[in-house]
């Protein structure tokens, strides 16, 4: 049981691992890019949108310390980013963040305190 639950933690840091990569490789394309930056502000959406992909993103990073508080972490950003535009739930490289916070919880639940540390 105990190799089990250690490929899900596995599994599902690489499923958050790709998570990241894709925001990281749009957040640089989009900084070096030469399209002309747009002269309005964000919209209120747009900016808790971008604070739930970042609580995501952290979740994802903690699990790499703490896989349990990772997964929940991963989780509940992308139930906030489902709460502020629930069509996310369509996007498959959104829902990576769920998949990756439900497979770290499964890989810690029912795991003794010691080993919910690694």
């Amino acid at each position: 049981m105990r190799r089990y639950r250690a490929a899900l933690k596995w599994v599902g840091r690489g499923v958050g691992a790709c998570y990241v990569a894709f925001f990281l490789f749009f957040l640089v394309a989009h900084l070096m890019g030469d399209e002309p930056s747009g002269l309005q502000p964000l919209s209120g959406s747009e900016v808790a949108m971008f604070v739930a992909i970042g609580v995501t993103i952290a979740g994802v990073l903690v699990s790499f310390w703490k896989a349990g508080a990772g997964g929940w972490c991963a989780l509940a950003g992308w139930m906030a980013l489902v709460g502020i535009d629930w069509p996310v739930v369509f996007n498959p490289y959104f829902g990576m963040a769920a998949v990756a916070g439900v497979l770290l919880i499964l890989g810690s639940w029912g795991a003794p305190a010691r080993a919910c540390r690694e």
